[in-house]
């Protein structure tokens, strides 16, 4: 997606924000309320081992709040048509090739959240974001893992090799090849919500999550654009901190990447996460690089080719409240899409 997309698409949502200043404050909070109902819904629901579709029922609410909906949904409209109409195409990363990928087609995801965990329904999933270095989701591979830890800390499968190039650079690259599939948006929706923040701010955002009801023929050239194959992750560490979890899993074991986003405290988590690098059981990938590396971690890190790295970087931020951090295992996720569009500064505050 070109920077003037993303410009026009910035530009449409801070013109929607300026039209929830038309809602009082009341039909507000009563939308936002009923958001974090679906949601505490579909929790309980997985907590009790009920797995059926949801969705958002706006029939249930009163006509001011049905409105504000109306017009999240207009939103979501309009965005499609901006895609649509600017011939730009959505990304689907997998490690599945176009010749083993089932009956040819990418199929709906049975019973799957999005994005924001409003809803539950029978998806693909796509992304307009695109498959580089500001993409995490192109070193998720088929285990499923990606933990987030932190604004930019992912914790993924021992899914990634070092190598040495033809300069003598190091290069961060996928043990397994995975695919990106560029896709009409055609058939697909973004995904939208309305969100609050600390200060009271209230704004819609497009996470750059989209779903479609109908599996993808990749066969149809309209559905699917092109496919190209993806190994080498390394632009994916001027912007992250990568950690590989080396350990093999039952389904029901908790990954580390879990167990350190659980501890009570920020200083904890990073106590944690260091510990475990030190011990072998997670791979600090920026560091066996030497990319944008974080001292306090290589400090206790035995760098498997000795090398001394002097590019130090930030600490990364791990989660302060555990509840707040997301969990990827296995699906497009929560909150996540680093590059979320908001429009936060002309949203109106309570």
């Amino acid at each position: 997606m070109s920077e003037d997309i993303e410009n026009i698409i910035e530009e449409k949502i801070n013109q929607y924000n300026e039209m929830l200043k038309d809602f009082d404050e009341e039909t507000i909070k009563t939308a936002l309320q009923y958001l974090r109902h679906c949601k505490t819904e579909l929790r309980e629901n997985r907590e009790n081992g009920i797995n059926k579709n949801f969705s958002i029922d706006i029939s249930v609410l009163d006509e001011q709040t049905q409105s504000l909906f109306k017009l999240m949904n207009k939103l979501r409209d309009d965005i499609k048509t901006i895609y649509v109409e600017s011939n730009c195409s959505l990304t689907y990363i997998t490690p599945i090739s176009p010749e083993n990928m089932e009956d040819g087609k990418i199929k709906i995801s049975q019973g799957r959240l999005n994005n924001y965990e409003t809803e539950m329904g029978d998806w693909v999933f796509a992304s307009s974001e695109p498959a580089d270095g500001r993409n995490a989701y192109i070193a998720r591979q088929e285990n499923g893992m990606m933990i987030r830890i932190g604004k930019f800390s992912y914790v993924y499968g021992d899914e990634i090799d070092i190598v040495t190039d033809d300069e003598d650079n190091s290069r961060a690259v996928l043990k397994k090849p995975n695919y990106v599939y560029e896709i009409s948006p055609d058939n697909f929706f973004p995904v939208v919500t309305l969100k609050d923040d600390r200060e009271g701010n209230v704004f819609f955002e497009f996470s750059k999550e989209w779903i479609s009801e109908k599996d993808v023929d990749i066969s149809d050239k309209k559905q699917v654009l092109g496919v190209k194959k993806l190994e080498d992750v390394t632009d994916l560490l001027d912007n992250y901190h990568v950690f590989c979890d080396t350990r093999q899993y039952n389904k029901e074991d908790k990954p580390l990447g879990i167990i350190v986003k659980e501890r009570p405290s920020r200083e904890e988590a990073k106590t944690a996460l260091a510990d475990y690098i030190q011990s072998g059981d997670i791979r600090y990938i920026n560091s066996e690089c030497g990319i944008n590396v974080d001292e306090e971690y290589e400090k206790r890190y035995t760098n498997i080719s000795g090398r001394v790295v002097e590019n130090f970087s930030k600490i990364p931020e791990v989660q302060e409240e555990s509840e707040n951090a997301e969990e990827i295992i296995d699906g497009l996720t929560n909150d996540e899409r680093e590059g979320k569009t908001n429009a936060r500064s002309k949203g109106i505050s309570l």
